[in-house]
């Protein structure tokens, strides 16, 4: 758990002893039973920084606004609004992306006959989900494509094209999925030709991958996932209602529909609102800026 603290830093570390009550507070809630440390002067001249990461204890999985707090909410929000802008991916990821987007609203529109509806992002056309599968230990959130569509078949159009994100290998896995949905089902071989993929570097295809997923009107992602929770920062980023959403494990299901703060959950199995809202602004945000209505639509005063 890293602490930017101006005072520490510019007069060392016996600040630490003189940290006021509210940001001791805020410190101990955000940080927990991690390590803290803070930054300093000796950090800040260092040439190179080493992360280990050989043990699993110092696996660096989470969000880095899941390790790094700025007691100072204006400098907090500047490094998020950094992150966003700058720490992105290049411009032939969103180029070959762009296409694939481009091809799933063409079909729909075109192919299908479908009045194309956008919103403000320009997002419509089709849906998406994210279905990791190889390595995941996780066996709780790793079953078949029945139960992906048992868990998920009311948030989707009759019909509607679905985006699939995924490392399953086998065409024949989905078919459950594909025969009770009824409406296409569309992944990323599909679109070689179209988005020119195989004159692009392969490791660039996971990214790819992401910015497509980010792109559908719903999604739904696999809990426990770091894949699916960057697409869902993606689309927080977007500026994309938190209530098209889902995750396909029913336990958690609804999770993004709720705040929660970082503090409050797990610090990987899913992203946070709050290292988006807000940040163009100089406060920290800590309570729900998107509500629903008493009639369970998304209300107006969310921006």
């Amino acid at each position: 758990c890293f602490i930017f603290y101006e005072r520490v830093f510019v007069k060392g570390v016996e600040e630490i002893d003189r940290l006021d009550n509210a940001t001791k507070a805020r410190i101990e809630q955000y940080c927990g039973k991690r390590g803290v440390f803070y930054y300093n002067r000796t950090m800040h001249e260092a040439d190179v920084w080493h992360f280990e990461t050989l043990d699993n204890r110092y696996r660096l999985l989470t969000h880095f606004y899941g390790f790094m707090l700025f007691t100072d909410d204006k400098v907090g929000n500047y490094y998020k609004r950094f992150i966003r802008d700058f720490l992105k991916y290049k411009d032939e990821v969103f180029c070959a992306a762009g296409k694939i987007v481009l091809g799933l609203m063409y079909e729909d529109y075109v192919t299908r006959g479908n009045r194309l509806e956008v919103d403000g992002e320009l997002v419509g056309g089709y849906s998406s989900l994210h279905i990791r599968r190889g390595d995941l230990q996780f066996k709780e959130v790793k079953f078949d494509s029945m139960t992906w569509y048992d868990n998920t078949k009311e948030i989707w159009k009759p019909d509607e094209i679905l985006y699939v994100a995924t490392d399953e290998t086998k065409a024949s896995f989905f078919e459950d999925f594909k025969k009770n949905h009824g409406g296409p089902m569309r992944f990323f071989n599909d679109y070689k030709t179209l988005a020119s993929l195989d004159g692009i570097d392969h490791t660039y295809y996971g990214l790819i991958d992401t910015v497509v997923a980010s792109r559908g009107i719903v999604f739904a992602g696999t809990w426990f996932s770091t894949f699916s929770g960057y697409i869902t920062r993606l689309r927080g980023y977007y500026g994309m209602s938190k209530y098209y959403t889902y995750f396909s494990w029913l336990e958690r299901k609804r999770y993004m529909h709720n705040w929660m703060d970082i503090w409050e959950g797990s610090l990987y199995a899913r992203e946070y609102p709050v290292g988006w809202t807000g940040i163009d602004g100089d406060e920290r945000v800590t309570v729900d800026w998107e509500l629903l209505d008493e009639d369970g639509d998304i209300a107006d005063n969310y921006k």
